[in-house]
């Protein structure tokens, strides 16, 4: 059998965006905790709730991707976690 190299590659780019970005949350909080004046309890929630999102979204998008493969889905899916981690820098405090 004859592995794709290719598809590998995006696969592997898009599994090494995702855990960057699950790991910077905790990172970042720290910084937007006193940046926007935050409880210790919004925080956690934060935290929590891109723990449980996460923990739903990602079975059931594979579940559905299994099903119904989507060609153009796999490259773009790191490109929209590329840019969901830089746009929190430019984002004004007033939408939190």
């Amino acid at each position: 059998m004859k592995m794709n190299m290719k598809a590998l590659a995006i696969l592997s780019a898009g599994h090494l965006i995702t855990d960057v970005n699950q790991g910077a949350l905790p990172a970042l909080l720290s910084y937007f905790k006193e940046a926007l004046n935050l409880s210790y309890t919004t925080s956690g929630t934060i935290l929590l709730s891109a723990n449980l999102t996460s923990s739903i979204i990602q079975p059931l998008f594979g579940h559905l991707s299994d099903r119904r493969p989507i060609k153009w889905f796999l490259p773009f899916s790191p490109l929209i976690a590329c840019l969901e981690c830089p746009s929190l820098a430019s984002s004004p405090a007033t939408l939190f």
